[in-house]
Order: C-alpha cells, then sequence, then structure tokens
C-alpha cells in the first residue's frame, strides 16, 4: 500500500506537468503557424512584386547601356507603338501605357538654334551627308532643330541614293544609336552598296549645283546672292556652309 500510495502521488506531480508541457507546447505551435503564415504572406507578395522589379532592371540595364555607347549617346526617346517593342514585352500587364518616352539629354547631341549641324562634306561610315542627317533627327527628337529640316530634299539625297525611308531612319534614332551604329545600319539597309560606290556617289554629290537645274537656277541665285557668292561656281555643299556660318554670326 505504502509503494502504491508513493505511485498514485507522483502520477497526481506528473499529470499536472504533463498537462502545463502540452499547453506550453501548443502554445509555441501556435505562434510558429503564425510565424508561417506570416511568412508566405510576405512570399506571396515577394513574387507578386517579383516580376515587375525584374522588368524594371531590364529597363535600368536598357538605359545603362544606352548612356555607356561609344558615342556618348545620352539622348534615349523611345516610343512604345501598338505592336509592341522592348519595353512593351518587358511591361506586357502595362499596356493601357501604350506610350512610354525617356528623354535623358545627350551631351553630344547638337543644339540647332545655338549652332549648325555637322557640314554635308563630314562623313559618317564613309557617306556624306549622313553626320549633318544625324544631327538634324537628334535635334528634331529633342525638340531644338531651330529652322532647319529633316527628311529635307538633302537628306533625301542620300536616303534615295541608299534606298531607305525617313520615318525608318528616325525611328532608329529614337532607340539611342550610336553614329557608328547608324552607320551600319544604312550599310545592311535598303541597296547594297560597296566602299568604291560610296566613294563615287560621294564626289558626285561634292560636285552638285543646283544652278545647273534649269528649274532650280532661279531659286539658288536668290539663295547665294546675299552672300555674295556666284551660283555658277558654287556648289550645294559649299553655299549650305557658308549659310551656315552667316545665320550663326548674324545671331550671334
Amino acid at each position: 500500500m505504502h509503494r502504491a500510495s508513493r505511485a498514485a502521488a507522483v502520477l497526481r506531480v506528473a499529470l499536472p506537468k504533463t498537462d502545463g508541457l502540452a499547453l506550453q507546447f501548443a502554445g509555441k505551435a501556435r505562434a510558429l503557424e503564425r510565424i508561417l503564415v506570416k511568412e508566405r504572406l510576405q512570399l506571396r507578395i515577394f513574387y507578386r512584386f517579383s516580376g515587375f522589379f525584374e522588368a524594371s532592371l531590364a529597363v535600368f540595364q536598357r538605359l545603362n547601356e544606352t548612356v555607356h555607347r561609344r558615342d556618348n549617346f545620352f539622348l534615349l526617346c523611345h516610343t512604345i507603338d501598338s505592336n509592341g517593342d522592348w519595353l512593351s514585352h518587358t511591361f506586357g500587364g502595362l499596356r493601357p501605357l501604350l506610350r512610354i518616352v525617356v528623354f535623358v539629354m545627350n551631351k553630344k547631341a547638337k543644339d540647332l538654334t545655338k549652332e549648325p549641324p555637322r557640314s554635308p562634306k563630314a562623313k559618317v561610315g564613309g557617306y556624306a551627308i549622313l553626320g549633318r542627317t544625324i544631327d538634324k533627327g537628334r535635334a528634331l527628337l529633342w525638340g531644338n532643330i531651330g529652322e532647319y529640316h529633316f527628311d529635307c530634299p538633302l537628306d533625301n539625297m542620300l536616303f534615295g541614293w541608299k534606298g531607305i525611308k525617313g520615318d525608318d531612319f528616325k525611328a532608329l534614332l529614337e532607340t539611342g544609336a550610336s553614329d557608328q551604329e547608324i552607320a551600319k545600319w544604312v550599310d545592311k539597309s535598303g541597296s547594297p552598296k560597296s566602299e568604291q560606290e560610296k566613294r563615287e556617289w560621294g564626289e558626285e554629290v561634292l560636285r552638285t549645283n543646283p544652278h545647273e537645274d534649269p528649274e532650280k537656277r532661279d531659286w539658288y541665285i536668290e539663295q547665294l546672292q546675299p552672300l555674295g557668292l556666284d551660283p555658277k561656281t558654287t556648289p550645294l555643299f559649299d553655299w549650305l556652309e557658308a549659310d551656315d556660318k552667316a545665320s550663326y554670326k548674324q545671331a550671334a
């Protein structure tokens, strides 16, 4: 009886301890469950936003690539059209924002309200006129083209000979392409031209004189008269250079 009484006493002491441990375990289990629920919620939120963060990273990487182009070109003016491009594919869920335009100033782009574009004699990738066309196109995108015109008859001397369109060229400028990249695009676009053909064409346009065209003669005489130039002996490119200098000298 003595041993039985002792055993009963031990059980009476042990059982309350067991109940206490069980309650303590249950409390910890509930706390752990709350932590797990919170963690799952945070994970769901994270995964919801991870796609957005990845998309943003792609944009920043593209901007970084543009900023560090060899030509140090800082103008990125990109239009999203209904067909989509790299941004519309990246932000597929944001298609209501069909037009996204990002402007970052190009410190090498010319402000044509303050200085002239490059001479048509200046070659880029072996092409005469191209440097001037690039300057005017970039200025058009930035909104400081002044009195100049992009996709004008001069630009179309190059566009027509190469078989490319002004709108396609402008779309290329909107990507932030450097001079070298533009020249490579011109090489691959339109009608293929050899290096010899480029040289011969460059020499030909260098000699172009509107005075030799009866339909343009009177107009050309009128343009050259204020500059004191002889229309008969002044090629088109020489007149453009002289007109650029006179225009900005007068503005200054």
